[in-house]
């Protein structure tokens, strides 16, 4: 049965499923908005994301990016329109934008230098290694080779500095958002549901909050009235 699918229109909550959705996509269209019809294109491959914690899947749909998948990557429970995706990276700021060109050049570099165990001329061509036979000199090499490139460390090193990295490109992400939130035009819509859920809107500095609207009373030619008092039993 198919789960009924909802596209996502108020844009703290299109924040917060992008925030879910670490893949390198999100990276690639918040540097450069024109990339959302190549991540479209790409499908399943290219923007697949199964949550750790949670189990949640997100993948791409033809009419948005979609949350809450089931088993067999289909039926979203919400979607955002790929022309709001489009629509949110193009409100990122220059200078995060900036930053996240110069993040993916140090990451194609590290990339580059990805530590690969190359055998040396004794060890080439050493054959398949077989259980219970005795080792060739060749396999003998190949072996001690191998075995000291691992305990070198150099590929754990690699390996740490792509996640550090890595965590640096996902903050990178979250300020972007941030950042494209607090550039949106107040939507009063929005605010209106966002105060229904509780949830208190951050104001960006120098814009000037909305007053709340002001109630006229009934009697406006007279003096107000004072509210009348109510005694629920509690002696005064």
């Amino acid at each position: 049965m198919k789960a009924a699918r909802a596209f996502v229109t108020n844009r703290r909550r299109q924040h917060e499923l992008l925030k879910s959705w670490p893949c390198w996509a999100l990276t690639r269209i918040l540097r450069d908005p024109s990339e959302v019809a190549r991540v479209r294109g790409s499908g399943w491959s290219g923007t697949h994301h199964t949550d750790a914690a949670t189990g949640e899947r997100t993948v791409s749909t033809p009419e948005g990016l979609g949350f809450g998948v089931d088993e067999t990557w289909r039926n979203p429970r919400e979607v955002i329109a790929w022309s709001d995706v489009e629509a949110i990276a193009a409100t990122v700021a220059a200078e995060i934008r900036e930053q996240l060109v110069e993040f993916g050049t140090r990451m194609s570099e590290h990339h580059k230098t990805y530590p690969r165990f190359s055998a040396s001329a004794e060890a080439v061509g050493c054959g398949p290694i077989i259980e219970g036979r005795q080792l060739t000199a060749r396999q003998e090499a190949y072996v001690r080779e191998l075995k000291a490139f691992e305990a070198s460390g150099v590929q754990a090193a690699w390996e740490e500095k792509k996640a550090t990295l890595d965590a640096e490109r996902l903050e990178l992400h979250d300020r972007a958002l941030a950042a494209s939130l607090d550039r949106e035009p107040v939507d009063l819509l929005d605010l209106l549901e966002e105060q229904a859920l509780g949830v208190v809107p951050s104001v960006e500095p120098g814009r000037p909050a909305l007053a709340p609207p002001e109630v006229t009373p009934r009697n406006a030619a007279g003096p107000r009235q004072a509210a009348p008092q109510l005694h629920l039993g509690v002696p005064r």
